[in-house]
């Protein structure tokens, strides 16, 4: 039987773990890389698919000017916009006696008050806190909502919510939509937004 070197034993044991080694640290190496990269690429693919579907599915807004009638979707509301105007308080168009209903804005701000007759074209009473939601869009973002204000022939005003409109009958009402004094001294854009029913309108003031 013939002697082996114990040093080219040990040599050779060592290369061999030495490449064991580095093959598995090769594989641990590449792996994360190629599952992370993976994940990334699917997430942006699905986050891009939803962004635009989401910007394909916004409808657009219709445009209107002051004077115009717009109608709800199914054709039953009917609002036409008098006139647009700045107040600090809200009071009825004609004050006749001591008592009267009033709205007066909070300390530095003003209403853009628009002024309206509704027409109820449906065959059911339509509750005035249900006709649209009413807003401004202040320099092509600062947004304001409104409340709906009724014009009443006994208190001059009234609330919507305990107000409706008869079937084939007229109301005056005023949309009040509080914002800061800027918006009326600034000559900075400003439209006037109105929502009935998932449709959704636009007029340009300034």
């Amino acid at each position: 039987m013939k002697k082996v070197d114990k040093g080219i034993v040990a040599g050779v044991a060592v290369i061999a773990i030495g490449l064991l080694l580095s093959i598995i640290m090769i594989f641990i190496y590449e792996s994360p890389n190629k599952n992370t990269s993976q994940i990334s690429s699917n997430s942006k693919s699905e986050y891009s698919s939803v962004t635009t579907t989401k910007l394909s599915t916004q409808p657009s807004a219709q445009t209107f000017s002051i004077g115009d009638t717009i109608y709800s979707p199914n054709g039953e509301t009917a609002i036409r916009i008098n006139k647009v105007d700045y107040k600090y308080e809200i009071t009825p168009d004609v004050i006749d006696g001591y008592f009267y209903e009033y709205y007066e804005a909070n300390s530095g701000n003003i209403y853009i008050a628009i002024d309206a007759d509704v027409k109820n074209f449906g065959k059911k009473e339509l509750r005035c806190d249900e006709i649209a939601q009413a807003g401004a869009n202040y320099n092509n973002g600062y947004e304001y909502t409104g409340m709906i204000i009724v014009k009443d022939g006994s208190t001059g005003l009234t609330y919507a919510n305990i107000t409706s409109i008869s079937p084939l009958e007229t109301k005056g009402i005023i949309f009040a939509i509080e914002c800061p004094e800027e918006v009326y001294n600034s000559n900075k854009s400003l439209y006037i937004t109105f929502s009935i029913d998932g449709a959704k309108y636009s007029c340009k003031v300034r």
